[in-house]
């Protein structure tokens, strides 16, 4: 269904508002269809929307006045304003970093604001005909998902599931980007991969994007969704907090897409789909300014939903017995990380016993152990 821009007026949110956002939508006349930069006035017009549905995450941490701030920047940025007025320039970048990182919609803000005697001013990093253009194209991509990827009766879950597989299929991790990201280098193609519109309109994307993108796609179905700025495996890298079936997890959309180390090979992984904390924090480390909530449950973790968890060696070569005659090429399995290495060191005589048990001979394998995850992956050849 095509988008219609109206004209309203977006009053101060309250605190419910903010927290629980309803669809917003704001209308301003545009400048030029020809400009290639961003202007320092935002005069024209424009279709920006703020999706609902969905609680976001960093609002619900805010106390009373911290959430009065944060209404007057997310009306600042829906209405693409200049600046607005502060008194407390390190409060208000806290508040500004809980809006940019609540929002993946607010595609062209800057992650980082800039401030200038009592104000907070904006930095947009796309013009005004590049804003509409990559909104249309987010609310294009997002009818198609929905058409193609949900179906009725799917609960949050499924949903989340979908967005996982969905994002990873269709997108190719964008390594020129990530290189010119890592020297802070930024240009057009960069600003794209660092948003939704890398992964849903142009199918190339670094983490940033990723995660974005994750994001955008749970809070218009009405999923809670966080974007975290962190590291993974000592680089900088960006991944999600996700709320399902009221417990938080941890999801890395961009790890799920992993490459070969001759960057050559895309594959599909659920590493770290839906993980704790305990798990997530063995090879990720968050930077955000924003508390984050401590993630135990294990209900909607890919291996555990699956039944794809072991307690010995020996039951985790029962399930690659099992795989074996399914004509599968690779199992991964979930065990106690306590018991990572003893698991690992015993799969070999494990498989061979119960292959030998089951009268199957002369079957070539691998074994390898993934830390982060606490996975065994046995690959047949």
């Amino acid at each position: 269904m095509k988008k219609k821009a109206v004209f309203i007026i977006f009053p101060l949110l309250t605190a419910v508002l903010l927290c629980s956002c309803i669809k917003i939508r704001i209308r301003l006349p545009f400048q030029s269809e020809t400009e290639t930069e961003a202007p320092d006035t935002y005069t024209g017009e424009v279709d920006v929307s703020v999706y609902g549905g969905a609680e976001r995450y960093a609002c619900s941490t805010l106390d009373t006045e911290q959430k009065e701030l944060y209404g007057r920047i997310l009306d600042a940025a829906v209405n693409l304003k200049e600046y607005v007025e502060i008194t407390d320039a390190k409060e208000a970048e806290y508040v500004y970093k809980a809006v940019f990182f609540d929002h993946a919609e607010l595609f062209f803000l800057s992650e980082e604001p800039q401030f200038d005697a009592g104000k907070l001013v904006f930095r947009y990093v796309f013009s005004l005909s590049q804003i509409r253009e990559i909104s249309e194209g987010l609310d294009t991509a997002y009818n198609d998902f929905v058409s193609s990827e949900i179906k009725d009766g799917m609960d949050d879950y499924d949903k989340f599931f979908a967005i996982y597989t969905y994002i990873v299929n269709v997108t190719k991790y964008a390594h020129e980007e990530g290189d010119l990201f890592e020297e802070n280098v930024f240009n057009n193609k960069v600003y794209r991969s660092m948003c939704a519109a890398g992964p849903l309109i142009d199918r190339y994307s670094i983490c940033t994007g990723y995660a974005r993108a994750t994001q955008y796609l749970c809070q218009r179905l009405g999923i809670t969704c966080f974007t975290i700025n962190g590291r993974g495996n000592n680089g900088a890298h960006y991944f999600n907090l996700v709320l399902l079936n009221g417990e938080f997890y941890y999801s890395d959309t961009t790890w799920g897409d992993p490459v070969g180390s001759d960057r050559s090979k895309d594959y599909l992984t659920y590493y770290y789909f839906c993980t704790t904390t305990e798990e997530t924090f063995r090879t990720h480390t968050v930077l955000s300014v924003i508390p984050m909530p401590l993630c135990t449950a294990t209900e909607c973790n890919y291996y555990y939903k699956n039944g794809l968890v072991a307690k010995s060696a020996e039951e985790a070569a029962e399930m690659a017995y099992r795989a074996y005659m399914r004509k599968e090429l690779e199992l991964r399995v979930k065990v106690d990380h306590a018991k990572l290495d003893e698991i690992y060191d015993g799969m070999s005589e494990a498989i061979n016993g119960v292959f030998r048990k089951h009268d199957t001979y002369n079957v070539r394998y691998s074994v390898s152990k993934s830390d982060g995850p606490s996975l065994i992956s046995v690959f047949f050849r």
